[in-house]
């Protein structure tokens, strides 16, 4: 997604022992985790990501990167456990007003092909919730459960996604990958731009990305 999107958007593949180093990770604006499986010792990534979060930088996880993200930000933990799920298709409820503007729908649906998927086991009340849904835990309860949330530490801004992308091509994903890429990479200006128009005492709603062509 990031090489389609052009040379504004070029990345660099870190290394797991960098996350470790606060000054590795402040080399970079944003910091995409994809999902993977986590080991203790990736845990100790905890305090830097955090740190790089609150003075400013973007971090981006999915899936079962969900749980190195509730320890970096356990005040952001949803009061009620939210258990692992088993493989499904949900289609997911659009919730936000922007990421509803943007791709037109209500819902889309979301693949789950593995087991033991993270759904965004965050306080609703304290982060804003972008995508929810009906699943299916390990134990065959269903309940609704957020999907993709977004919240605010300090001067920086966390996304979290409980679904695999490389799973889910259709079109419509395609282009909320393209919103959530787009969303991550500008956080930090949308946050500027927000924090100005609260000094100046207007009230933004929401921020909507326009693509515009050159000459246009």
């Amino acid at each position: 997604v990031l090489r389609k999107m052009g040379a504004g958007y070029r990345a660099t593949t870190m290394r797991r022992q960098e996350l470790l180093s606060l000054e590795a990770i402040k080399k970079h604006d944003v910091v995409f985790l994809t999902c993977a499986d986590l080991y203790a010792q990736d845990f100790l990534a905890a305090l830097p990501l955090r740190k790089f979060v609150e003075q400013g930088g973007t971090l981006y996880a999915s899936d079962l990167c969900g749980d190195l993200v509730l320890a970096a930000f356990p005040e952001f933990r949803a009061p009620t456990p939210m258990l692992p799920g088993v493989p499904q298709t949900i289609d997911a409820s659009v919730v936000d007003q922007g990421l509803r503007a943007y791709l037109g729908k209500r819902s889309i649906p979301l693949s789950f092909d593995a087991p033991d998927w993270r759904p965004a086991a965050f306080d609703p009340s304290l982060a804003t919730v972008c995508l929810t849904g009906v699943y299916r835990n390990n134990f065959g309860h269903a309940f609704s459960v957020p999907l993709l949330v977004r919240f605010r530490v300090g001067q920086g801004t966390v996304i979290f996604t409980s679904f695999h992308h490389t799973k889910n091509d259709s079109a419509i994903v395609q282009k909320l990958l393209d919103y959530l890429v787009f969303a991550s990479v500008n956080a930090r200006s949308e946050a500027r731009v927000k924090d100005l128009m609260q000094r100046s005492r207007f009230a933004p709603q929401d921020l909507r990305p326009i693509a515009l062509t050159t000459g246009k």
